[in-house]
């Protein structure tokens, strides 16, 4: 569960309890609608019979949503969705060039979650010899391609709220032929 619905006003009544089962609305009456992203959450849209609520052709994502009844007494299921929220992710290369296909230059916000895939280009006369994230190495990570998954670090201790890829580079032996 990455969040949930915290209250539900309507007619002056929090309806939390019915929340589930589902209340009543008078014709034109609304209910104030109110949730509660966890850690390293946020919400990503509200929808009403499945469809996305919009404000301005894109999609509500404030904690609180006010639904309005439109008298047809047809009912309405109402949901939150969360996502994760973004981080800053940079990437860069000792004795090498980092690139992620997907981004251009060397960083950007990267939602939690997400897969990103980093290739590095070892300069002349280097291989690569490992990864590290947040100056930690990566054990088992020691080929130019390495796929890594956005970690929520939110829910670090401490949070994290950036992450910094690096590939290492290191002499390449050579071979006298």
């Amino acid at each position: 569960e990455n969040g949930k619905i915290i209250s539900a006003i309507a007619g002056g009544r929090d309806q939390i309890e019915n929340i589930e089962n589902g209340f009543t609305l008078g014709e034109n009456a609304s209910v104030v609608i109110t949730a509660s992203a966890n850690a390293g959450y946020e919400v990503k849209n509200w929808t009403v019979n499945d469809e996305i609520v919009e404000k301005d052709e894109k999609p509500v994502t404030d904690l609180v949503y006010t639904y309005k009844s439109d008298g047809t007494k047809s009912g309405a299921n109402i949901r939150v969705h969360f996502q994760q929220i973004p981080y800053d992710v940079s990437w860069s290369g000792t004795g090498g060039t980092v690139k992620v296909e997907e981004y251009e230059g060397s960083s950007a916000m990267i939602r939690g979650g997400s897969d990103v895939t980093f290739k590095v280009t070892p300069d002349g006369g280097q291989m690569i010899d490992y990864w590290t994230v947040n100056g930690v190495k990566v054990e088992g990570e020691n080929t130019g391609t390495f796929t890594w998954t956005v970690p929520n670090g939110a829910k670090a201790d401490p949070s994290v709220s950036a992450y910094k890829i690096q590939a290492i580079c290191k002499e390449a032996p050579f071979e006298v032929t």
